[in-house]
Order: structure tokens, then C-alpha cells, then sequence
């Protein structure tokens, strides 16, 4: 598949009565669509649900809030004014969110405000990651521990083995591993049922900033201050790839959805993207002009958010490494960026004291529209709908037989509509005003090869 860079995107003005703030996007910059104010100090951490309705933020001020991903409402407010917040969390249906503060953990059910589950301690606790099946979450502290708790009885687990304060603690994607790094310059694999040192991973001549085990559980890479990024096997806790190009700290390490890719952000103003089977450097994202605090990869891997102390954020293409769209509009360094489950919108966290969604529809739809050489498609025109006037056009471009049905699914898989197409001659004209606001999936079937595209719709 061959992406290329798209033309200069036509001004868009977008206004809907409960915005806080318009979208005016001209030529790849683009201010905020959407607003979140609320906290009183630095926004540490944004992320959507898994459905795209709502955005969790965590802030210096002590409190995890909830808001309205569509309208900017606050929804409610989670926890006292306390010890600075530095994460918060969805799970995977979007019905807790695990707050982490520097003292404590807290699991809180998203739809009533009620506390599931609370672990305070008396040394500071860096980074928290919540089980696949919710039973456990692990932490790692400053005092060189990785502690595990059980979610139902509060019993906690201490795992000894690093000498030095705690990074960066994560399971792997069926909970039976942990992996740690830190301080000591080591990362550490755990067995979980045992509470078992497997294999300590030694390679890196600084402090491990981050662990991220490969969506199979195979690997796991890991990122140090001294600019590398290593690929171990989870086996046998071999070095299999040194990842060398950074020239200052990296900040953020992450697997690409389907494997093939890895993404690292450094402090030196750079974001890299690497091929996780040979290492080879693929594409190098410049253009901020001061530390990378992170970048994220959307759904589909082809494009990336990145979030940079300069107050700026921007979405890029993952192939050819060109800035689509730079976010403007924050007056203090970003903390995060994260985009939604359908890769259309970005939240962004900063230090200004809110968090704010953009828009990003237009930068990655037209990347989209614009693949050349792709054997089927199904390309959704325009992505962005008014709620009053929701008529898309669909294209469908099948070399073979085409399926007679076009689904219509919501973000939690729910088949809400099955459309029937007698033809689909050169394009199809969808009605879909009798849906809510949001963001939904259009999938039918090629040569028995299922293809499809994404809507959003707005008030």
C-alpha cells in the first residue's frame, strides 16, 4: 500500500452550539475543537473510552474528571483535591478507570463515581497497570519494589529484585507476565502466579524509562536515557535488536496494534518508527522544537500523535514521516496525546491546566482517500457529518465481487444497521440521520475480504 503526502487541506470552519470552542483548520494547523477546563493545575494524562464517548484526565490538582467527549461537559469528578495525579485509565470496556497518584491507586467505576478499590503507600508510586481480567494491578515504586495487589481482597505481593526506583511496570496481554524497568539501568521479567524473577535484562548504560511488551507477548522493548531502544525475547531474555538513532533520552516506547512497527519519542526533539522484526529505522518525525513527551500510534497504525514540551502537538503520517496537522492552541508544554478508537479525533493534556480534542478527520481522512495501489477499499466521503444533514457518500472499489449489504456498527461492535445494495454502480448515498452522535463503522465484504471506513457524527 502506498500512502502519499495529501494537498493543502481546504479551510474548514465548524461550528456546533455546545462547543466550547470553534475548529477553524487551514492549511494543516489547527486550533482546538474542543476545550476542557476544570483543574487547577498541569493536566498530567487524557485518554478517550474505549467507544469514543467520553475523555478521563488526571491533573497536579489531585482529581481524575470525566467529560462529555462530544459536547466538553463535565460529567463528574473523581477524588478530592490530593497528591498530584499522574494517570488515569480506562479498562477495556470503558466501565473503571484506575487513577494512579505519586501515594495511590485508586479503581473507580466510571458510570456511578463509586470507589472499587483503593491501595495508599507511604513511599512514592511511579507507574500502575491494571490486569486483562481486572484482578490485579501492579505498580512500581520508589523504594526499588514491584508490588502486586489483588483488586478483590487488597492483599498485596512484593517482587524484589531491582536495585534502584521504579519506571515503568506493565502486564502482558494475558496477565501471566509482568515486566518492570528503572532506576538500576535493568528491566525485569515476572512471572505473575508465582511472584518469580525470570529473566533480568541488561543491556542498557542508563535508567529504563519505559517497558512495553509486543502484542503477542513475545517481546518485549524497552526504552533507556541512554537514547537505545532494545528488543528482548520474553523466553528466554535474549537481546534480539538495539534500536540506535536518538541522541538524548527517550521518553516513550510502543508497539504498533499489528506488530510491525515500533515508536519511541525523545528529548531529542524527535519521534522515530522502527521495523520490530529487523530494526532498521523507517522514518525519523521532526519538526518540534523542544522535548517529546510522547507519541502514540492511531488504530490502524498509519498514523501518529505526538505531544512536545514546545505546547504543540501534531499528526503525522507513519510511512513517509510528513506533519499533516499541527495542533496549536495550548499555552503550556504537553503532558499527552492520544487519539480516539476510530484514529479521527486527538485529546491532548498539558500544563496550561486543561486538556483539549482536535479534530484530526480531515488530516487522516485525506491521507486515506489518497492510497494509491490498494486492491479493495471503502472510502467514506465526507468522515465528519452535521447530526442534521448526515448523507455520506460510500465508495466501494472491489476488484471482484462485491457484497450486496453495508453494515453499520458502533465502536463496542453492536451491528445496528444492515443495509441492502441492489447496486453499487459508482458510489452509494447513506442516510444515516436516525443515529446519535458519534463515531460509527461502515463494513461490508470484497472477494470474501472484509474492508471498511469510519463516520462521525457531531451536533
Amino acid at each position: 500500500m502506498k500512502l502519499r503526502k495529501p494537498s493543502s487541506p481546504c479551510p474548514l470552519l465548524l461550528v456546533s452550539l455546545n462547543m466550547l470552542l470553534m475548529l477553524v483548520s487551514l492549511h494543516g494547523v489547527s486550533t482546538a475543537q474542543i476545550i476542557l477546563r476544570g483543574h487547577e493545575a498541569p493536566v498530567s494524562w487524557a485518554e478517550f473510552s474505549p467507544d469514543g464517548n467520553v475523555v478521563v484526565t488526571a491533573s497536579f490538582d489531585g482529581t481524575a474528571k470525566l467529560w462529555d467527549a462530544t459536547t466538553g461537559d463535565e460529567v463528574r469528578t473523581l477524588g478530592e483535591p490530593g497528591p498530584r495525579l499522574t494517570s488515569a485509565c480506562f479498562n477495556e470496556d470503558g466501565t473503571k478507570v484506575m487513577v494512579v497518584s505519586d501515594m495511590s491507586v485508586i479503581l473507580w467505576n466510571a458510570q456511578t463515581g463509586e470507589e472499587l478499590f483503593k491501595i495508599e503507600q507511604e513511599t512514592r508510586i511511579r507507574d500502575a497497570d491494571l490486569s486483562p481480567d481486572e484482578t490485579m494491578i501492579v505498580g512500581g515504586l520508589w523504594d526499588s519494589t514491584v508490588r502486586v495487589w489483588d483488586v478483590a481482597t487488597e492483599e498485596e505481593r512484593v517482587l524484589r529484585g531491582h536495585t534502584g526506583n521504579l519506571f515503568s511496570t506493565v502486564f502482558n496481554a494475558d496477565g501471566t507476565r509482568i515486566a518492570s524497568g528503572g532506576r538500576d539501568s535493568t528491566a525485569i521479567i515476572w512471572d505473575v502466579a508465582e511472584g518469580k524473577l525470570l529473566h533480568r535484562l541488561e543491556g542498557h548504560t542508563g535508567n529504563v524509562n519505559m517497558v512495553a511488551f509486543s502484542p503477542d507477548g513475545k517481546n518485549v522493548a524497552t526504552a533507556g536515557f541512554d537514547g537505545l531502544a532494545i528488543v528482548w525475547d520474553t523466553e528466554t531474555g535474549d537481546s534480539l535488536l538495539v534500536l540506535r538513532g536518538h541522541e538524548a533520552r527517550i521518553r516513550t516506547i510502543h508497539y504498533s496494534y499489528d506488530e510491525s512497527h515500533i515508536l519511541t519519542a525523545g528529548f531529542d526533539l524527535t519521534a522515530r518508527l522502527w521495523d520490530s522484526k529487523t530494526g532498521d529505522s523507517i522514518v525519523t518525525l521532526r519538526n518540534h522544537s523542544a522535548r517529546l513527551r510522547e507519541a502514540t500510534f492511531s488504530p490502524n497504525g498509519r498514523f501518529v500523535v505526538t505531544a512536545s514540551e514546545d505546547g504543540t502537538g501534531g499528526v503525522w503520517n507513519a510511512k513517509s514521516g510528513a506533519r499533516l496537522q499541527q495542533l496549536l492552541g495550548h499555552t503550556g508544554r504537553l503532558s499527552t496525546a492520544r487519539f480516539d478508537s476510530a484514529g479521527l479525533r486527538v485529546v491532548t493534556a498539558s500544563y496550561d491546566s486543561t486538556a483539549r480534542i482536535w479534530d484530526v478527520s480531515q488530516a487522516v481522512g485525506v491521507e486515506d482517500q489518497s492510497n494509491e495501489g490498494m486492491r479493495n477499499t471503502l472510502i467514506v466521503r465526507p468522515n465528519l457529518l452535521f447530526r442534521a444533514k448526515a448523507v455520506t457518500r460510500v465508495d466501494c472499489d472491489c476488484d471482484g465481487e462485491k457484497s450486496r449489504s453495508l453494515e453499520v456498527i458502533d465502536l463496542l461492535g453492536n451491528r445496528l444497521h444492515t443495509i441492502r445494495v441492489d447496486t453499487w454502480n459508482e458510489s452509494l448515498d447513506l442516510d444515516v440521520t436516525d443515529l446519535v452522535p458519534g463515531t460509527y463503522i461502515l463494513r461490508t465484504q470484497c472477494n470474501g475480504e472484509t474492508i471498511a471506513g469510519f463516520i462521525r457524527l457531531v451536533r
